[in-house]
């Protein structure tokens, strides 16, 4: 049900046909609601896309039926009539910039071609007009600041809140003006606005809007999606021209002080920056230094393994003189008769390098002419284990 062009119906549900213009950013969806009078129940709603001055291209177009709930989807766009309530609910989801126009939702008569327009919102769909989401807890405070081109200098300026496809007026400010816990602040030399919003709470929760006024027009420059929740408390946020600051002063200008995000978060990136280099730095210092341990260490041990030409062990003993039989023969040495002995070794060779010999206790003939003497003899002989 579309494609069909349609002639302008010069019937209006009101006196003065305002202008509507809703910001998008790729991917995101509109949701646009258009109420009807109850004459209308029994007719057709229709979605459609102006093409030129005065025709429309319909996209959706609902049945006529005595149902009170009509829906029906094509594509990327669904129309839901709740005729209970007398309302058209027309949401278009993932929209591209190509979907950027004029469309209109209206009642449709099929026997004339003919549409009753009842709202033509205008669809704005760019990259730069992403929402930015900005957290906040309840009891805090909201900065933002908003730029805008030299054209609408002379503009008044408006800080409203967005409800499907209209925005609600909070504050409007030709020059600095306060309503409520909200203050605009217009200033022309840089091309700013400022608007503070004090003591959040949860119902403050939503889409919010800096634009220009021009005629019964909004032109957005900037959009704010606010998040108000206690979860959320002292939570910083990193969208741009965002302060995070909760009471207002004046520079020297007598301009509101803003502290903007951008650069505190560029600060925490170079000071976590400069922390990681003196951490890297620390690591090779550490790593250098374990190195030298272990090669000194490797030193020494190949130093004591190709020492060979230690002193030899010196081998001592000690034997208590015990009386023998002359006549005795060398075998015949009875070796209870040794009280004691001790054997030494002095060097410093490794006792893993130890050398075990044999000792063997031999007796010197005794010659004719000597008086015999009880005399103990002992060799060592140092013999490879």
């Amino acid at each position: 049900m579309g494609g069909s062009l349609l002639q302008l119906l010069t019937v209006f549900t009101s006196g003065v046909f305002a202008q509507v213009i809703i910001p998008r950013g790729p991917g995101e969806s509109l949701t646009v609601r258009c109420e009807y009078g109850a004459e209308y129940w029994w007719s057709s709603k229709t979605w459609c896309r102006e093409t030129d001055q005065g025709r429309c291209d319909r996209i959706l177009t609902t049945a006529v039926t005595g149902s009170t709930s009509v829906t029906h989807t094509s594509g990327r766009t669904k129309i839901w009539d709740q005729k209970t309530i007398r309302v058209i609910s027309v949401t278009v989801q993932d929209l591209r910039e190509e979907d950027s126009g004029r469309y209109w939702c209206g009642v449709y008569f099929s026997d004339e071609n003919k549409v009753l327009r009842l709202k033509t919102p205008e669809l704005q769909v760019s990259r730069g007009l992403h929402a930015q989401v900005i957290p906040r807890g309840p009891g805090e405070s909201l900065r933002v600041q908003c730029e805008y081109p030299d054209t609408y200098r002379n503009n008044g300026k408006t800080w409203c809140r967005e409800r499907g496809d209209v925005c609600d007026l909070i504050v409007r400010a030709p020059d600095r003006t306060s309503s409520g816990r909200t203050t605009i602040w217009d200033n022309k030399t840089l091309q700013l606005i400022s608007v503070t919003f004090e003591n959040l709470q949860v119902l403050d929760s939503g889409e919010y809007w800096c634009a220009a006024n021009v005629g019964n027009n909004f032109k957005i420059t900037n959009r704010f999606q606010l998040q108000v929740s206690e979860v959320l408390r002292n939570t910083a946020t990193t969208a741009p021209n965002v302060s995070t600051e909760h009471t207002q002063g004046q520079d020297a200008r007598g301009n509101p002080e803003t502290t903007n995000t951008s650069s505190l978060s560029d600060l925490k990136i170079i000071l976590i920056a400069v922390a990681l280099g003196i951490l890297l730095l620390l690591t090779i210092i550490a790593l250098v230094f374990v190195i030298r341990i272990r090669g000194r260490r490797k030193q020494r041990i190949m130093g004591g393994s190709n020492k060979r030409m230690s002193p030899e062990p010196v081998a001592s003993t000690n034997a208590r003189s015990s009386e023998v039989d002359p006549a005795a023969g060398p075998g015949e040495l009875d070796s209870q008769e040794v009280k004691y002995a001790t054997l030494t070794l002095h060097g410093s060779r490794d006792q893993r390098d130890a050398t075990y010999s044999n000792v063997g206790f031999h007796r010197r003939p005794a010659a004719s002419n000597d008086t015999p003497e009880s005399v103990e003899y002992a060799s060592i002989n140092l013999q490879p284990r």
